[in-house]
């Protein structure tokens, strides 16, 4: 059978106007059961929902056809309607088997009731954001796989009994053994057993009743059981979740708290290394700053004394000045300085005459300053007096190298 696409259901849903309140959701569950291979036989349709107590609601989207099943090797179809009420996805489906003329509903079935519901866990657990029809319905086949909710009619069962008149051969029987007396009182006689086989099948339906009640309140007491131990089951494995989750998030926190730590007090201990390096260098100078400022005040002191005793002997040279024990007389100024060599006769001439010219240039500049000579005649003293000058301090530094190298072949 070719798969359906949603235009049936959009259809349909037009159809019912707003008896949902979540159509999309309804449309795009009913599209997948359709589309899948456990609704390729299912049908969708409009029908009213008729409760166990007998109310029934508005119109609602069905599925009526057969689901396959795998029992014991071979493969069958169970007739089945599943309507979504109007409240889905927040309530679950309901489904019922239809069991056909030749098939009878199994008796104290643990997932189907005598009126043909279903009742299984997926229904019961059902949750709008996790449970869905393709779901129920795998695992409605996979129920009944493992126990079939129908089985075949017996051939040549018998109907129930029934209250009927008697037949002609019988009433001419009875009224030649007994006239019409008789027959009235066969006729009480029948009516009293009919009467007592009502009141033998009320009794015996009645029990069946309560026989089905307590088999379905322990079998509503084992799925309450089940489904509390698979909440408790979920619970732990929530809480083991909770507390692995918790771990990893501790352990990461702790983790990233002594990464941080560590790079803290690494670059800490890596400052506090290169200040120690920086403190033994500073040591270090101010080791050698303060052997040299030793070696320093050691100089210090010996000119100290040098300066004292210099001192003693200028005082002494003034006290003999003071009482006239020093009275030579004073020297003249060509006396002052003795030279040694040709050399230093000439030098010493030449660094006199370069003085004097520095002398007269330095009046010559006076006298235009205060007006006693043009400017001509100072640009023309300037020059000559500058000229003889250079010539002086040239001849100055030749002799003076010229001495250098001899006191250097000397030495």
């Amino acid at each position: 059978m070719p798969p359906r696409n949603n235009g049936d259901v959009s259809t349909l849903l037009h159809r019912l106007g707003g008896v949902y309140r979540d159509p999309t959701r309804v449309s795009r569950d009913a599209s997948r059961l359709l589309r899948s291979g456990v609704g390729t036989n299912l049908t969708p349709g409009i029908q009213p929902l008729i409760q166990n107590t007998g109310e029934s609601t508005p119109p609602v989207l069905v599925f009526s056809g057969t689901i396959s099943m795998t029992y014991k090797g071979a493969s069958y179809n169970i007739p089945l309607d599943i309507y979504l009420p109007p409240p889905y996805p927040v309530r679950p489906p309901v489904a019922f088997v239809r069991p056909t003329s030749t098939m009878l509903v199994k008796e104290n079935h643990r997932h189907v009731a005598p009126d043909g519901m279903v009742y299984m866990p997926y229904l019961h657990e059902w949750r709008p954001h996790t449970h869905n029809l393709v779901e129920m319905v795998v695992m409605m086949s996979s129920l009944f796989g493992s126990s079939p909710p129908v089985f075949a009619r017996p051939p040549g069962s018998p109907p129930s009994p029934a209250m009927r008149p008697p037949s002609y051969e019988e009433a001419n029987r009875r009224q030649n053994s007994g006239g019409y007396a008789s027959l009235s009182q066969s006729r009480q006689e029948e009516a009293d057993r009919i009467e007592a086989e009502r009141v033998a099948r009320v009794a015996i339906q009645k029990e069946i009743d309560d026989a089905n009640a307590a088999a379905e309140a322990a079998r509503r007491a084992e799925e309450d059981e089940k489904r509390r131990e698979e909440e408790r089951r979920r619970l732990m494995e929530y809480e083991r979740r909770t507390a692995e989750e918790t771990r990893r998030l501790c352990t990461g926190v702790v983790r990233s708290a002594v990464e941080r730590e560590y790079r803290e007090a690494r670059t800490e201990i890596a400052g506090d290394l290169r200040d120690q390096g920086r403190l033994e260098r500073g040591r270090e100078e101010l080791e050698l700053a303060l052997t040299g400022l030793k070696d320093r005040k050691e100089e210090l002191e010996n000119a100290n004394k040098k300066a004292d005793e210099a001192i003693i002997s200028i005082n002494l040279f003034l006290e003999d000045l003071e009482s006239g024990k020093a009275e030579e007389k004073e020297a003249p100024v060509d006396e002052l300085a003795s030279p040694l060599d040709v050399h230093s006769a000439q030098m010493l001439r030449l660094a006199a005459e370069n003085q004097a010219i520095s002398d007269a240039l330095y009046f010559v500049d006076r006298g235009l300053v205060r007006g006693r000579l043009d400017l001509t005649g100072h640009m023309k003293t300037v020059r000559r007096l500058a000229k003889k000058q250079f010539m002086v301090r040239a001849h100055l530094m030749k002799v003076a190298q010229v001495r250098a190298a001899e006191h250097k072949a000397m030495c």
